[in-house]
């Protein structure tokens, strides 16, 4: 219709007005912004096609350089533009702008590829390390420690009402649709994760459980913070909660299957990731003993 005439950075300018409410991806829409504007200022949002995505994606994968590091991005950098662009996409779906996302056309070779080891998540020891230091930001840290026990993304965490908590007797349970793909989903949560919920006192089920900062960025900065309080040497970022609580159930020998459905997974290849992780773990414990 008319609307797909639009720039589409005014289409993305209008997505991220969209998220100022939720507080997520701000900084990374507007980042994107930055770069379709060097890439293609003047494309329309009817122009964008399966073509002009496969450019979009070479571009910032072998072609933009960042000024401030003087280097090409990192796979995990190309892999926030390419996110940000199929949910603004999505976004012109659900508005009906446009009739189907172009990026689902996008063969996977093409893609921006995050590599299996690239997955940072927390051991049990350094779990336990990040549970015992204290945060400048004690709502961020139980938010955190909340994702690890229930593998629910901090965005959505972020979001969750006390409608979303279902208690059945005396199980507890967090039933809601997930931010990313919008498909519902139904987590029964341990006691560690329950003990991490905030007293509800007289709120009601619309209030978030968690009152948490309004931009993930800034969530993020004080997750990292705890990491580098912690003494952990590694990066630690609000989305390693969910790879700890992956890695950690399958070191405990949890049933894969069971921890797809947990982390609201389409493909079981994705969840097996993390099995390969582990894998990888137990294979360079057994050649430590190639140096006795």
């Amino acid at each position: 219709n008319d609307s797909s005439k639009m720039l589409f950075t005014d289409l993305l300018t209008e997505f991220k007005d969209d998220h100022q409410k939720k507080g997520n991806y701000i900084h990374q829409i507007s980042q994107t912004i930055d770069r379709i504007k060097e890439f293609s200022p003047k494309v329309k949002l009817c122009e964008i096609d399966k073509q002009y995505c496969i450019d979009w994606l070479d571009y910032i994968q072998n072609v933009y350089v960042s000024e401030k590091r003087g280097r090409h991005l990192s796979p995990g950098g190309a892999k926030v533009y390419e996110k940000v662009m199929v949910l603004s996409l999505n976004y012109a779906v659900r508005n009906e702008y446009i009739d189907r996302n172009p990026f689902t056309l996008v063969p996977h070779e093409y893609r921006v590829k995050i590599k299996e080891n690239q997955r940072t998540y927390l051991t049990e020891e350094e779990f336990n390390a990040i549970k015992n230091t204290a945060s400048n930001n004690p709502v961020v840290k139980q938010a955190f420690l909340f994702e690890c026990y229930c593998g629910l993304r901090i965005s959505d965490i972020k979001l969750l009402t006390w409608n979303n908590i279902v208690i059945n007797g005396d199980s507890v349970r967090i039933e809601k649709t997930i931010q990313k793909t919008q498909k519902p989903i139904s987590i029964p949560l341990c006691q560690k994760a329950i003990d991490l919920l905030p007293p509800r006192g007289n709120k009601k089920g619309d209030d978030l459980v968690f009152d948490l900062p309004g931009a993930l960025i800034t969530i993020n900065r004080h997750v990292t913070q705890l990491g580098k309080d912690a003494g952990l040497s590694k990066k630690v970022t609000t989305h390693v909660g969910r790879h700890t609580f992956a890695t950690l159930l399958l070191s405990k020998n949890a049933n894969i299957t069971a921890i797809r459905d947990l982390l609201g997974h389409t493909n079981i290849q994705t969840t097996m990731i993390y099995a390969k992780i582990i894998d990888k773990q137990k294979i360079d414990t057994i050649n430590l003993l190639n140096n006795v």
